[in-house]
């Protein structure tokens, strides 16, 4: 069906003599179409495990809403044709994508109205592309590292982590800098297969006969299968967001790379291509963009764990990476099983538990954990991993005049003392910008 769409969009292009308005509308159009057909796979023949078809398989309903989206675009085009052939064809003006001055000019003529109709059930199909991308299940930036066979030299990116942030320099700290630096290069490694796949998916495959099948076989790969779509695997609320603290108001270091923003990608508010997973996207708001893309690029790995726990975890929003820490590295826990035990890390709790409470095992240990944890609520700006910055800024603004004398130091109510929400904030800010780095510029 796509290719049948597609040599009508063409047959009709060819029949325009001139270059104007008219042939160009048409030509965005169907761009537009093969964008997204190129996007999901539609060219492919139905026997390919990278096929629309292949990912449909088990969604008969939403294969069959594709297609009649489909044959309602080719009915159309076939009355846009027709129009052409009659005695009182369109000229040029007829052609003309309707603009802000539409109410002042006569109604549209019948080819104006045709192509809007055409523009809107392509629109259907990319809100329907977008509904079968959300259904996978497949973490597809583990699945990039598992699969692809691409590599880049990490150490040029943990290079630039002790670059840009001096305080990685200290040998305490080495463990983090190559963390980071290596999940840099670990994100250039998802950004290409990422790449690599869509144009996998775009590849238009010649029709059944003209190629062995043997031959056709090779051309495929099966870590590159295309992934079934499930309708009962929808997230809640495709369109979370979380709160995003303006970087203007942190160190220099923070306000310097920047995410492209939703005006750039979305031309009048369309669906578009997301730059780094190369997926159909549809966002209303500059934060649920920007929540997307960070959960593309896993902008978030454990700074409290050492050097020897938490390799190879990385972690899509904020909230998540930062429980991850509170419940692992930076919470007490005081047993509610022994009264009189002291406050303990979590390592210390579960030995505790391991040798003290034996019984207690599985949810109920897990039960007793999340009522003998102890999360702080308040941390040092000085034990931000990254700068100093911070601190030294928050100290500017409760002296401001500098009259503290240097001798006399901060009372226990240190003002550097900020509260966790604030302490996230900063640090995930320091995150998303070695995340934003690994984009291509």
């Amino acid at each position: 069906r796509c290719r049948d769409v597609r040599q009508r969009f063409l047959a009709l292009i060819s029949r325009i003599d001139n270059d104007g308005p008219q042939k160009a509308a048409l030509s965005d159009t169907v761009e537009r179409l093969m964008l997204w057909a190129g996007n999901l796979g539609a060219m492919r023949q139905p026997s390919s495990k990278l096929s629309l078809d292949q990912r449909l398989a088990k969604a008969p309903e939403v294969h069959g809403l594709i297609c009649r989206h489909l044959d309602d675009i080719g009915e159309e085009l076939d009355d846009l044709s027709s129009l052409l052939s009659g005695a009182d064809s369109p000229d040029a003006d007829d052609f003309k994508v309707p603009d802000q001055d539409a109410e002042e000019d006569e109604p549209f003529h019948e080819a104006a109205m045709i192509l809007e109709a055409v523009a809107e059930a392509i629109n259907s199909l990319f809100r329907l592309g977008i509904l079968v991308r959300k259904a996978s299940p497949t973490d597809r930036f583990k699945r990039a590292l598992q699969m692809s066979d691409i590599s880049f030299n990490d150490a040029s990116d943990i290079g630039y982590v002790r670059d840009k942030y001096p305080k990685m320099r200290d040998s305490e700290k080495d463990w983090l800098a190559t963390r980071l630096g290596r999940l840099i290069s670990q994100r250039r490694v998802f950004i290409k297969y990422s790449r690599d796949h869509k144009v996998r998916l775009q590849f238009e495959e010649p029709t059944a006969g003209d190629l062995p099948e043997q031959l056709a076989t090779q051309t495929e790969r099966q870590s590159s299968k295309a992934t079934t779509f499930h309708i009962d695997r929808l997230p809640e609320d495709a369109d979370e967001v979380m709160s995003v603290m303006s970087a203007s108001t942190m160190s220099n270091s923070l306000s310097v790379l920047r995410l492209p923003t939703l005006a750039d990608l979305s031309v009048d508010g369309e669906p578009f291509e997301c730059p780094i997973c190369f997926t159909l996207q549809d966002f209303r708001r500059e934060k649920a963009w920007r929540v997307h893309a960070f959960r593309d690029l896993k902008a978030y790995v454990c700074t409290a764990g050492g050097s020897s726990q938490c390799n190879g975890e990385y972690f899509g929003d904020r909230n998540t990476w930062f429980e991850h820490e509170l419940h692992h590295h930076r919470s007490t826990y005081a047993c509610t099983l022994c009264s009189a035990h002291e406050p303990v890390s979590h390592d210390v709790f579960l030995h505790h538990m391991t040798v003290h409470h034996p019984q207690v095992s599985g949810h109920q240990l897990r039960a007793v954990g999340d009522v003998s944890r102890q999360p702080p609520t308040h941390f040092d700006a000085n034990d931000c991993p990254f700068c100093d910055d911070w601190a030294d800024q928050i100290r500017q603004r409760a002296d401001p005049k500098g009259e503290r004398p240097a001798t006399v130091s901060f009372p226990p109510d240190d003002p550097t003392l900020v509260s966790a929400t604030r302490f996230k904030r900063h640090v995930a800010l320091h995150q998303e910008q070695l995340a934003i780095f690994a984009l291509p510029r």
